[in-house]
C-alpha cells in the first residue's frame, strides 16, 4: 500500500536531517500518486452513472438523477458534502478524458493535487478537442515546475496558455451587476459573531443606509453602544421585521427603551439539557468602546448600599425545576421561531435520589445564619477553614457552568452563554423540549409538533454522512416507511430534500434507527455507515433515547412499489449534461462579448490620447516649434543668471 523504501514513523527518530527531507519529498510524491488513483476511481464511478442515465432517459431527468445517486455514495464513503463529491467527479472526468498526459504525470506523483485542481478549474470552459490536446502538451511539460508558485502566479501561468489557445475559455469575473451576492459565513464560535459579505445594487445600498441611519438615531444619547454596534444591531432588527431599535440606556422614562427587541422576541430557546445556561449573566462589556469611565466618588458615597450577601434570594429569580422524569436537569436547545435563526442551549442537573421526593431548589438551600457575636473585649482568633464537611452532611455539588447554545439555522453556529443571556434578557421565549419517553405514538403520517420539535433538536443536521444541512430546513423521514414503521421519534430522522428523495426512490438504500437516534445507513453496494445525532456530542447530558411506542404499531404492511411510483419523483427541465453545455455556452458568449467590449474601449482610449497629443500647441511637428522652444529656453536661462554675469569669464574653479 505504501512505498517500502521510505522510512515510516518508527524510523524517523534515527534518521538524519537529509533523510528526513528525502522522506518528506518521497511521501509527498506518494500522496499525490494516491490522490491521482482516487480521482481515477471517481472518474470510473461517474462513467457508470452516466451510462445508467443513457440507458434510462427517464432517470436522467429525475431531480435526484444517477449522478446524484453516485455522489451520495461517494459522500458517505469520503464523508464529504454532496457538492464536494460532484466537484471531485467533474475534476476526475476532465483529467482522464481531456488531459491524459498531465494525468500520467499526476499518477507518477510528479504534479501536486493543488496544481491539477487549478488547471482543471481554469480549463473548464474549453470545448475544442484540438485545444485540449495543445493544453495537455503544455501543462504536462511545465506543471512539474509549477509547484513552487503562489496561488496568483499559478493562475497566471495557466491562464496565459488558455488565453493564447482559446481566449473565449478564459474565466472572466462577472460584471458588478451580475455578480451581486449576499453571504453569511466565517463564524467565530468563541465570540459568537459571524462575518457578512455581499455586493448589492446602489439602490438597495441607499435604502439600507437610510434605514440603518434612522434606526441608529432612534435611540437616546445614553445608549451604551457605539455607532458601529448600533448599526450592527439594527441590521439584525431589520431582518426581524422591526422599524425601530431598542434602547439599552435602562432609563424608565426613555420612550425608545420600551420598544420590544425584535431580535430577541424572534428567538425561541428550546431547553434540552442544561438550564444553567439560562441563568448566565449578560456580559456588560458587550456594548460600548471598552473604556471604563472614571468612578463618580461623590455619587458612590451617597448611593444606596448593596443588599447583604446573606439576604434571602428572590424566589422569582430561581430557575424552575426540571421535569420529574429526567434524571438530569434539561439542557437548553436554543431555537428561534420563524423566520429567524434557531438556537440550542444546555439544562442543569437534577439533584437527588430517584424515588425520593425532593424539595424545590429554594427550599433545599439552607438559610444563612447570622454570625455569632464575639465576647466583648476579647478578639476572636482567626480560624483556618475546615475543608471537611460537617458530620452526616455531604458537600453541595458545584453549580454547573453555563454551556453555550447552538443556532440550528446557521449550520450549528455556537452562541456563547453571555450572548444567550443577552437574548433572554430582552424577551426571547423559552420552551422545554418534551422528554422523548413522554411522546406517544401518532397514528397519522405527519409527525406532531412535539415530535417535530424533539427530532430537529436531537439531530440538528441532515443525518446522511457528510451532509450538514441544518435541521430547520430538512424533511422528517420515516426510517422504516409508514405505515409499516410508526410515526414516532424512534422511527424519525432529519434528511435534506435530496437525500430524502434518494432514500425514497432509489433502490437498495435502506437504514435502521436505534432508540437513541443512532442511524445505520446501507447503500446499494452493501456498505453500512453509522451516524449519531449531533446533539449527543454537544449536549452529552441530554437523554435522547426513546421508549417503545405505547400503542401497537399499525398492522398494515408497507405497500409494494407501484408501477407508476417513479412518476412522483420531481423532474428536471433539462438533463445534467444539457445544463452543463448551456452553462459553458453562456460563459463563452459572455467572455467573447466582454473581450470585444474591452477592445472597443481600448481603441477609443487610444483615439482620445492621439487627439490630446495633436491638440498640444507646441507640437514638434510644427516647423516653428523649434524656434519657439529655443526662445523659451533662452528666457529661462536669463532669469537664472546672477547679476553681473559675463559669459566670457571662466567658471570659478
Amino acid at each position: 500500500m505504501f512505498d517500502d523504501s521510505l522510512p515510516g514513523p518508527a524510523a524517523l527518530a534515527d534518521a538524519s536531517d537529509r533523510e528526513l527531507i528525502d522522506a518528506i519529498a518521497g511521501w509527498s510524491t506518494t500522496a499525490a500518486a494516491a490522490q491521482a488513483r482516487l480521482l481515477a476511481a471517481l472518474a470510473e464511478r461517474r462513467r457508470r452513472a452516466e451510462a445508467t442515465a443513457e440507458a434510462d432517459p427517464a432517470r436522467a431527468r429525475w431531480a435526484c438523477d444517477p449522478v446524484d445517486e453516485a455522489a451520495a455514495q461517494i459522500g458517505c464513503a469520503l464523508t464529504v458534502s454532496h457538492g464536494r463529491a460532484l466537484s471531485l467527479m467533474d475534476t476526475a472526468v476532465i483529467l482522464r478524458d481531456h488531459l491524459p498526459r498531465l494525468n500520467a504525470r499526476f499518477l507518477a506523483g510528479q504534479v501536486s493535487e493543488r496544481v491539477v485542481a487549478r488547471i482543471v478549474w481554469l480549463c473548464a470552459l474549453v470545448v475544442d478537442d484540438a485545444v485540449w490536446t495543445q493544453l495537455d502538451d503544455q501543462f504536462a511539460a511545465a506543471a512539474t515546475t509549477w509547484g513552487t508558485l503562489s496561488g496568483d502566479k499559478l493562475d497566471t501561468a495557466i491562464t496565459v496558455w488558455i488565453h493564447t489557445l482559446d481566449p473565449d475559455a478564459v474565466r472572466r469575473a462577472a460584471s458588478a451587476q451580475r455578480g451581486r451576492d449576499f453571504r453569511i459565513t466565517g463564524r467565530d464560535h468563541t465570540a459568537g459573531t459571524t462575518t457578512v459579505w455581499g455586493r448589492i445594487t446602489s439602490i438597495d445600498a441607499a435604502i439600507a443606509a437610510a434605514r440603518l441611519k434612522a434606526m441608529v438615531t432612534s435611540v437616546c444619547p445614553d445608549d451604551p453602544r457605539t455607532t458601529a454596534q448600533k448599526r450592527a444591531d439594527a441590521f439584525g432588527a431589520v431582518f426581524a421585521g422591526a422599524f425601530h431599535l431598542n434602547c439599552l440606556c435602562g432609563k424608565p422614562d426613555c420612550p425608545a427603551a420600551t420598544v420590544p427587541d425584535a431580535r430577541a422576541t424572534s428567538v425561541t430557546v428550546h431547553v434540552v439539557a442544561d438550564a444553567a445556561s439560562l441563568d448566565a449573566t449578560p456580559d456588560p462589556t458587550l456594548h460600548g468602546s471598552g473604556e471604563e469611565p472614571a468612578p463618580d466618588t461623590e455619587a458612590t458615597a451617597h448611593s444606596d448600599p448593596e443588599p447583604a450577601a446573606d439576604s434571602d434570594p428572590d424566589p422569582t429569580s430561581e430557575p424552575a425545576p426540571g421535569p420529574a422524569h429526567t434524571a438530569q436537569p434539561p439542557t437548553a436547545n436554543l431555537q428561534p421561531v420563524p423566520p429567524t435563526a434557531e438556537h440550542t442551549a444546555p439544562e442543569p442537573q437534577a439533584a437527588a435520589d430517584p424515588g425520593t421526593e425532593q424539595p424545590s431548589e429554594l427550599a433545599a438551600r439552607p438559610k444563612p445564619q447570622p454570625p455569632s457575636q464575639p465576647e466583648p473585649g476579647v478578639p476572636e482568633p482567626p480560624s483556618p477553614p475546615d475543608p471537611s464537611p460537617p458530620p452526616g452532611r455531604t458537600p453541595a455539588p458545584a453549580a454547573p457552568a453555563p454551556r453555550p447554545a447552538v443556532i440550528l439555522g446557521l449550520r450549528g453556529a455556537v452562541l456563547p452563554p453571555a450572548l444567550l443571556a443577552e437574548v433572554l434578557t430582552h424577551g426571547a421565549t423559552t420552551r422545554t423540549v418534551v422528554d422523548p419517553r413522554a411522546l406517544p405514538l401518532h397514528p397519522g403520517y405527519r409527525p406532531t409538533t412535539a415530535q417535530d420539535e424533539f427530532v430537529r433538536c436531537r439531530d440538528l443536521t441532515c443525518r446522511v454522512p457528510g451532509c450538514d444541512r441544518p435541521a430547520i430546513g430538512t424533511d422528517l423521514d420515516h426510517s422504516n416507511p409508514w405505515p409499516a414503521g410508526p410515526t414516532h421519534p424512534s422511527n424519525l430522522n432529519d434528511k435534506c430534500r435530496l437525500h430524502h428523495l434518494l432514500k425514497t426512490f432509489w433502490e437498495n438504500w435502506t437504514e435502521q434507527q436505534q432508540p437513541d437516534g443512532t442511524l445505520h445507513l446501507s447503500t446499494p453496494t452493501g456498505h453500512t455507515y453509522t451516524t449519531t445525532p449531533l446533539s449527543a456530542l454537544l449536549f452529552p447530558t441530554w437523554t435522547t433515547t426513546t421508549d417503545p411506542p405505547t400503542r401497537p404499531q399499525p398492522t398494515r404492511p408497507a405497500p409494494p412499489p407501484s408501477p407508476g411510483r417513479a412518476l412522483k419523483m420531481p423532474r428536471r427541465q433539462r438533463t445534467r449534461a444539457q445544463n452543463r453545455a448551456a452553462y459553458i455556452t453562456a460563459a463563452r458568449q459572455h467572455n467573447a462579448l466582454q473581450a470585444e467590449l474591452d477592445r472597443a474601449a481600448e481603441e477609443k482610449a487610444a483615439e482620445q490620447r492621439r487627439a490630446r497629443r495633436n491638440a498640444i500647441p507646441h507640437n514638434p511637428r510644427d516647423p516653428e516649434w523649434h524656434a519657439r522652444q529655443e526662445a523659451v529656453d533662452e528666457l529661462r536661462q536669463s532669469l537664472n543668471r546672477p547679476t553681473g554675469y559675463d559669459p566670457n569669464e571662466p567658471p570659478p574653479f
